[in-house]
């Protein structure tokens, strides 16, 4: 360091350490004083004593904060709406400009800050052991819906499908001795997938005791339980099946 920059530094003075809830009640004060709005200052508030709780498990002083750390904390609200995500980046930028002001920190991290995006929810998935324990628990029952309840479960583990795709097969979309399932209609605009041995087996099983009761046709739903159900039953349904037996 070159003997101008060592003046210099000697000459800057740090700001004075102030404890976060001083400040947040100073702030408070100050936006009561400006005349905002009840509603807005009960917001802030909440806002703000959020970053403080979060600064004091990561072992953070509020003026030490850099927009490195104000990022990470503004990924704690990434799942949540986006009403507290934006508000809650106002508030970040309406209480550290006051800080600056103030002269409590030399510069703001939120000078940039951006609302973080939703994240999206990560599928979930059944373990092996789930589904060996659930495909057991299905065998173990008696009478046709558990039949068919297995039936669209195996079928829903080796097609992939989705739900609402497993629900609406018909009998013309399974082809047993080609060895492939139509899937129509999916996000994707329709797909074939392999046949399953093991799969062909449980739909052949399932048409022959589904025939006992219905007179089938190509475009009778694959998984119709009665005369009155020959439209087929929801997607939901699927998974209510799975939720109820877990």
């Amino acid at each position: 360091m070159d003997a101008a920059n060592r003046i210099a530094q000697e000459y800057i003075v740090a700001p004075e350490r102030t404890p976060i809830q001083e400040i947040i009640e100073e702030w408070i004060a100050d936006l009561t004083l400006n005349g905002r709005a009840e509603m807005t200052i009960k917001k802030h508030r909440q806002h703000i004593n959020r970053l403080a709780k979060w600064l004091e498990r990561h072992n953070i002083h509020w003026q030490d904060l850099g927009r490195r750390e104000l990022k990470d904390f503004m990924q704690t609200v990434a799942t949540k709406g986006h009403s507290l995500r934006t508000n809650l980046g106002s508030t970040m930028r309406v209480f550290f400009d006051y800080a600056v002001l103030y002269e409590y920190i030399k510069s703001s991290p939120a000078v940039i800050i951006k609302t973080p995006k939703r994240r999206r929810p990560v599928p979930r998935a059944l373990s092996r052991a789930q589904i060996r324990r659930l495909l057991a628990y299905l065998k173990e029952q008696e009478g046709r819906h558990a039949r068919r309840d297995e039936a669209m479960i195996i079928t829903a583990l080796y097609t992939a499908a989705r739900a609402s795709e497993v629900c609406a097969l018909i009998w013309d979309d399974i082809d047993i001795a080609g060895e492939a399932v139509t899937i129509r209609n999916g996000k994707t605009g329709g797909r074939t997938v392999a046949l399953h041995p093991a799969l062909a087996d449980t739909l052949s099983r399932w048409r022959e005791l589904q025939a006992e009761q219905l007179l089938l046709n190509g475009d009778t739903p694959v998984f119709a339980l009665d005369e009155q159900g020959l439209k087929g039953i929801k997607g939901t349904r699927l998974g209510k099946i799975c939720h109820g037996i877990s």
